[in-house]
């Protein structure tokens, strides 16, 4: 009998199954995993920012995430890097209540992100940065 490597993988969506997850998800329902000798076992975790943090602290082996947690890590010095990307474009929306009618309503706003870092934290900075908002005229909220 052949002994298969056992590969912790911290999935970024949580206990959910998003996008991010189709490749490895596919890999698992498909036997991918078991055919190249491995034994993959998933950890859900809220976001990127906790995947690779679950990486540092050796809880699991390997994460997905988006760019966001790589850069906030290595600008930490920390020993993370991208071995394999399945993006082929930003996958970020923003979503809003229907009372909020025009761009300067966003001022005192709760902002909801996947995790400090993340990559959906970078990509509103950049939209409050556009919109002329101070960061400090929003109450960002990490969700997970």
């Amino acid at each position: 009998m052949v002994r298969k490597l056992p590969i912790r993988l911290a999935a970024g969506s949580g206990p959910t199954f998003g996008v991010d997850d189709l490749a490895c998800a596919a890999a698992t329902h498909l036997g991918c995993w078991e055919d190249e000798g491995l034994d993959v076992t998933w950890t859900p975790v809220p976001g990127g920012v906790a995947a690779m943090q679950a990486v540092l602290e050796n809880s699991v082996d390997v994460s997905y995430g988006g760019l966001g947690p790589v850069l906030r890590f290595r600008s930490d010095g920390e020993p993370v890097r991208i071995i394999v990307s399945m993006a082929r474009a930003l996958a970020q929306n923003l979503v809003t209540q229907k009372r909020l009618t025009s761009t300067d309503q966003l001022r005192g706003a709760s902002w909801a992100l996947d995790g400090f870092g993340a990559l959906s934290h970078h990509m509103a900075r950049l939209v409050v940065r556009a919109l002329k908002i101070s960061e400090d005229e929003i109450d960002w909220q990490s969700v997970g």
